[in-house]
């Protein structure tokens, strides 16, 4: 049974991130581009840890507050084509929302490409 007005709401599988890591500073960015969430640590396995419980906190704030409609904010156009020419890879950070796997397909912006990313600028 549903309540008058009740939306359903479906969570994608995966979801796009966009990794980027300068070695002299040490720091990396892990971008979730579906949700617009961005988290920085020491390290990438840190920064994926950082932002899957960022993704998974938001949709659950979205959720539980009916903001449904808000929930999906991707990324500027900029941070897209970044993930486009950025070398792909098959790690994933695999975790359950509402019984639902979301699993985070990561691409690693390399030093040759963060040019043209300059939102991305270390």
């Amino acid at each position: 049974m549903t309540t008058k007005g009740a939306r359903t709401f479906q969570l994608p599988i995966t979801g796009s991130v966009l990794v980027v890591s300068d070695a002299e500073s040490g720091r990396t960015i892990a971008h979730a581009l579906d949700f617009d969430i961005v988290c920085e640590a020491d390290s990438v396995s840190a920064a994926l840890d950082k932002l899957a419980v960022s993704i998974k906190t938001y949709i659950e704030y979205g959720l539980g507050n009916d903001l449904t409609d808000g929930i999906f904010f991707p990324a500027p156009q900029e941070f897209w084509d970044c993930f486009e020419r950025a070398t792909p890879k098959a790690v994933t950070v695999p975790f359950r929302l509402n019984h639902n796997p979301l699993v985070l397909v990561q691409a690693m912006l390399n030093e040759s490409l963060r040019t043209p990313c300059q939102a991305y600028a270390t």
